[in-house]
């Protein structure tokens, strides 16, 4: 049997873990870098959710304090009136 499946070919457990934490680390320190060097998109995905939870916790109807072009808070707060 040839490849990696086969034992007699495959790296030790020392070697493998030692690969996979190298991966891990490299991709780690990457995605940091993109998220850091261009943060202002990404933040934006979670601001709605947080702004439809803060109205629904203050006893607020989301849907009458938001954008009408976002329908987060009928995800938060389904029985609210339009």
């Amino acid at each position: 049997m040839n490849g990696i499946s086969s034992r007699e070919n495959a790296p030790s457990p020392r070697v493998a873990a030692a690969i996979a934490l190298g991966v891990g680390l490299w991709l780690g320190w990457w995605t940091y870098d993109r998220l850091a060097a261009n943060m202002a998109p990404f933040g934006v995905d979670f601001t709605y959710p947080w702004r439809a939870a803060g109205h629904v916790a203050a006893g607020e109807t989301p849907i009458k304090n938001m954008p009408r072009a976002l329908r987060v808070g009928r995800v938060v707060s389904p029985p609210a009136p339009i």
